[in-house]
């Protein structure tokens, strides 16, 4: 006999066409959903069908005939469904599915080296993909084109499918709704070859890297980066990949760092290639990464966008079969449920079966699920309704996903953003606030939701009402949100996730319970957010990082003017789009660690005593010679020094006042805006040469419209006007001498702030460019409080907007608007006044 061989290549010996589909996942996104009975997310209704039932009819269809469903947490559930439903088990006549479960694995790095020590894949390539993934793509020919690049290169080892979408925001400047507001993905690439060579999804990263090999080697004549890519969730992948996470035991990440690690790699021989295949214009796929993708998904559905994914293409979870009638309505076909004749049913809804509707109803854009009950005079809006949800009459609800047995009494209103529980009651007359999340649960257990790719949540599509889990016990209700009458409690998400925090690293960090660019994670992943301020806000936080990275990378050597070289050309690259945001608080700006830094040192306080102990009589030459030695030995920037040397002018100004106004009968009388403008003009005269020199757009020439240490010029006497000063200072000026209350008094006293403005602009320490950019700055800040809260969130909140809105403030900015588009207008004559 001849010698046997293993090659899948070899047509006698060829593999069965296999996939892993990873049914768990390691977010919170989708709770309290999924920790109220401990169900995992793919077993959740997506239009009245049980999501796993969507990818596992994607696998089917492209041809796979063995598929391993790995579950971590009540993996039970899911081999109970699979066992039991019908839409499985026809697939099953083509595809034989093992669910494999793994209760120690902590994050997909886990799952996948527990894959490898099987031994279970052997064909390749096979397709890794997420459970709550839905798609209609046809993933023959990106298996094909991935088995011919495998052939000319071993270590083309993964395919990742992506979806370009064109713009990164509409035209209102909000995400596509299909795209997590926490997907901030960059991705480079060889748009010859596919290949890519960046992939980064830090969250709200000003930059990017990219090894300059790349570049200037002639393997990538070209390199697109975008910012616009989506990943779907599904990849075409050889065995090899499994090893390598078998071999980098570190890895919990597919994408935050295997691929992103593999990509990066310059060495030829070390590289593990990824390409990218770009879905074409009719193929779909959406992977349901929170409540809000959740409902995009569902609603490009049931516009038929995943054709054939649709409603009425065959029966779903419970065989019911739907038809589709006019503006995407759809029914159950023979309908054994009723709807009053004075109902309406609007655009992109769904009525799922034996579902009873009462008089004068509007339902629009809602999916309905199985044997609900609505009564008179409720209107829904953009809703989901799983199993057997009971509404009575004068009900409104909008933007929300109420859960199986849930229950919403009379006059009631549940507004944009709400989640209802399982078997949770809204009690009569209450009105929920935006975002509500209400659960029954007590609390979660070790074994709750975190799974790859999804969380637990119950779903009755997946039991018949006889063998519904056992209802949990429930320890109070907050009776003051959800009403006398009412069952269930405020969902906290930061006792869940501190009680679940022994889980690792997720492919989609998706909840937190702060976040670094100010907004609320669980409005943001919520439906009805709009996401336009979010990414408004995100851009100004991003501006200020990429700035402060510049200031802090750039040359410390200090030139002085008149010993500079040709460095002096050398200029801080800064667009002008850029924003800037401060710490108001100084001394916790100085509290963050920072490489090259002295342990224990306040540096901006240590510049403002170098500039209070300044002779007057020398030189500011000397003075600016000793700040950058003290600039480049604690790792500062110029910024720093301005702000210290702002802070020690104000001291001067107020000592003086101080001064004057012991001298008084009326102490208080020398705190006036008029003698702070006077005495301010006098000291910012005297130190305009070292501003000069510590200004680096205009030691440069640079056009940059808004210098960082302009900026921090500006940021400091705002932030010395909004201290927190005692009551009796503000009552009583006099009876308190210290001397940052009295300055932060006469700062939000119009017109002082006015003339701080106009002063630095007279003096030409501060330009106009800067000046306005940093009243947009705060205006966007104070317009982005506004739409996420209404109102003024504290008291800080509402002195910056006091002193932003001041009359005799506003009217300096709009009279350097109108100098500044003058001056445009002139500078365009000029030029053509030129060219002809």
């Amino acid at each position: 006999m001849g010698k046997q061989t293993n090659d899948p290549n070899d047509s006698k010996h060829e593999q069965k066409l296999q996939a892993i589909l990873l049914a768990d996942s390691f977010t919170q996104s989708f709770r309290p959903l999924t920790s109220d009975e401990n169900v995992p997310k793919v077993l959740c209704p997506l239009n009245n069908v049980v999501m796993l039932d969507y990818a596992m009819d994607f696998l089917a269809g492209n041809g796979i005939q063995e598929v391993y469903v790995y579950c971590v947490s009540n993996a039970e559930l899911v081999e109970e469904y699979i066992a039991r439903s019908d839409r499985v088990q026809t697939n099953k006549s083509v595809m034989t599915v093992h669910c494999i479960t793994d209760a120690g694995a902590k994050n997909p790095g886990d799952a996948l080296r527990e894959m490898d020590k099987r031994g279970l894949i052997r064909s390749d390539p096979f397709v890794l993909m997420s459970g709550d993934v839905v798609s209609n793509v046809n993933l023959k020919g990106v298996m094909k084109l991935h088995k011919e690049r495998k052939k000319k290169d071993s270590s083309s080892i993964m395919t990742v499918c992506m979806k370009d979408l064109g713009v990164v925001s509409d035209a209102n400047g909000a995400p596509p709704a299909i795209r997590s507001t926490s997907d901030d993905l960059v991705v480079g690439y060889n748009p010859s070859t596919s290949q890519i060579v960046l992939f980064d999804d830090t969250p709200h990263q000003s930059t990017v890297s990219l090894p300059c090999s790349f570049v200037t080697s002639n393997l990538h004549s070209s390199i697109r980066i975008s910012s616009s890519i989506y990943d779907c969730g599904i990849d075409v992948c050889s065995p090899e990949v499994l090893a390598r996470f078998s071999d980098e035991f570190d890895y919990r990440s597919i994408r935050k760092q295997f691929i992103h690690n593999s990509v990066a790699e310059e060495e030829e021989g070390l590289q593990n290639k990824v390409h990218a295949h770009f879905l074409s214009s009719p193929e779909y796929a959406s992977r349901i990464s929170d409540v809000r993708s959740y409902h995009a998904t569902s609603r490009d559905l049931l516009r038929r966008w995943c054709y054939p994914v649709v409603p009425d293409w065959d029966t779903n979870s419970r065989g019911v079969k739907y038809d589709c009638g006019r503006h995407f309505v759809y029914r159950e076909r023979g309908g054994s449920g009723t709807i009053a004749r004075s109902s309406t049913l609007g655009s992109m809804t769904m009525i799922g079966s034996g579902c009873t509707i009462g008089e004068n109803c509007s339902i629009k854009g809602t999916v309905i699920g199985n044997n609900c009950i609505l009564g008179n005079n409720v209107t829904l809006l953009n809703t989901h309704l799983w199993d057997n949800v009971i509404i009575d009459s004068n009900v409104s609800i909008t933007d929300s996903i109420l859960a199986n047995h849930s229950r919403i009494q009379s006059h009631a209103t549940i507004p944009k953003g709400c989640i209802i529980g399982r078997h949770c009651v809204i009690g009569t007359k209450i009105t929920l606030p935006p975002y509500t999340r209400i659960t029954k649960s007590c609390g979660v257990t070790a074994e709750d939701d975190d799974d790859e790719f999804s969380d637990s949540s119950s779903d009755d599509n997946s039991w018949s009402d006889a063998e519904e889990p056992e209802e949990e016990a429930v320890a109070h209700s907050d009776h003051d949100v959800v009403g006398e009458d009412g069952v269930g409690q405020l969902w906290d998400p930061v006792k869940e996730i501190k009680e679940d925090d022994y889980h690792d690293d997720s492919e989609d960090e998706s909840v937190s319970v702060a976040s670094d660019t100010g907004e609320n994670p669980i409005a943001s992943q919520s439906m009805g957010y709009d996401a336009t301020p979010l990414y408004h806000q995100r851009q100004l936080q991003q501006s200020h990082d990429f700035t402060h990275k510049i200031a802090n990378d750039e040359d410390d050597l200090f030139h002085d003017e008149s010993v500079q070289d040709d460095d002096e050309n050398s200029s801080l690259d800064e667009s002008d789009d850029h924003s800037f945001t401060f710490d108001n608080d100084m001394s916790n700006h100085q509290s963050t660690m920072i490489i090259g830094r002295q342990k224990g040192i306040n540096v901006i306080a240590e510049m403002k005593a170098l500039c209070l102990e300044h002779d007057r009589n020398n030189s500011l030459d000397n003075l600016a010679i000793e700040l950058n030695s003290f600039k480049f030995s604690q790792n500062a920037t110029y910024a720093d020094c301005c702000t210290g040397a702002t802070q020690a002018i104000l001291e001067l100004v107020c000592t003086t006042l101080l001064q004057s106004s012991q001298s008084q009968s009326q102490p208080s009388v020398s705190f006036t805006p008029e003698k702070f403008a006077t005495e301010l003009r006098k000291e910012l005269s005297h130190w305009i040469p070292l501003y000069t020199k510590l200004n680096q757009n205009k030691k440069s020439g640079s056009s940059a419209s808004a210098g960082s240490e302009e900026m921090a010029i500006l940021t400091t006497f705002e932030t010395t006007a909004l201290l927190k000063v005692s009551p009796s200072t503000t009552t009583t000026p006099e009876s308190d001498p210290n001397p940052n209350e009295r300055l932060s008094i006469v700062l939000r006293t119009e017109p002082s702030f006015r003339y701080v403005l106009q002063t630095l602009h007279d003096l030409e320490i501060v330009a106009e460019e800067t000046i306005l950019h940093w009243a947009g700055t705060v205006k966007s800040a104070l317009e982005i409080d506004g739409v996420n809260g209404g109102v003024d969130d504290d008291d800080a909140d509402l002195a910056r907007r006091t002193l932003f809105e001041q009359s005799k403030t506003q009217d300096f900015l709009s009279w350097l608007e109108e100098e500044e588009e003058t001056d445009s207008e002139d500078s365009g004559d000029d030029s053509d006044e030129e060219s002809e």
